[in-house]
């Protein structure tokens, strides 16, 4: 979720950037990379702290979900006052991820049409989040796994493709077969995950390296980003020509 989350909060970033006058490309990288490293050190600080707490607490017994984890660990250790203390921290961190979806989608939306105001979006977005929270975290988690499960392998490899970008020049081509390739896995993953019948696609599926683990789309997105810079190469040498 935080790589999903990322690609939405690098549009605030860059905004935020923008209006304190760093303009410059380099700058705007170097500036979001050293962000990056002590929000990814702060991440892994807690990561490590909750999957301590999990590992700990796994012969005690069985919870619906990690804030029931949480909130039982809290109370055990810090008494009646741990849930208060809980639900501080809790609102606290998720206030932050709340503004920042709620300014990168409405800046996403009022870039895509201008006619609507991005404070009506803002409300919008606003209102439906309040609406949502309120179904409970079980239903949330119902709701929200089967599209995650579908859309991380796609953010993955758009992240990890930004990285080899000077390798074959933005070219659409690459982001586009490997996105392809990688998509057929993730949509498998996700129907699955809903609980629809997919036996009829793992013949076709299977052949792919991890995909008993649910990494079946890492050898696929890869043949994707080699054949759209083969089909990619003809156009890219008449542009350097033209050049």
């Amino acid at each position: 979720m935080d790589t999903i989350a990322a690609l939405a909060f690098g549009i605030v970033v860059i905004h935020a950037l923008r209006d304190r006058g760093v303009d410059r490309p380099a700058l705007q990288a170097k500036a979001t990379v050293q962000a990056g490293l002590i929000a990814g050190l702060g991440l892994a600080l807690v990561y490590g702290g909750i999957a301590t707490i999990g590992a700990r607490m796994a012969g005690v017994g069985s919870f619906a979900n990690g804030a029931e984890l949480l909130s039982y660990v809290s109370s055990l250790l810090f008494g009646s006052g741990g849930k208060l203390l809980l639900g501080v921290i809790v609102a606290l961190a998720c206030l932050t991820t709340a503004v920042g979806l709620v300014a990168a989608c409405a800046q996403y939306f009022q870039e895509l049409t201008p006619t609507v105001s991005y404070r009506t979006y803002v409300i919008v977005l606003t209102l439906f989040s309040f609406l949502m929270s309120n179904l409970g975290l079980n239903a949330l988690i119902a709701v929200s796994v089967p599209v995650l499960t579908m859309l991380y392998p796609l953010a993955i490899v758009l992240v990890a493709l930004s990285f080899f970008r000077r390798f074959y020049h933005g070219s659409a081509k690459v982001y586009g077969m490997a996105l392809l390739f990688t998509g057929m896995f993730s949509l498998y993953d996700g129907l699955k995950t809903i609980g629809l019948e997919t036996a009829w696609l793992e013949p076709l599926l299977s052949w792919a390296p991890l995909f008993s683990v649910g990494l079946g789309w890492v050898v696929p997105a890869l043949i994707g980003a080699a054949l759209g810079l083969m089909i990619d190469r003809p156009s890219a040498t008449k542009r350097k020509h033209a050049a």
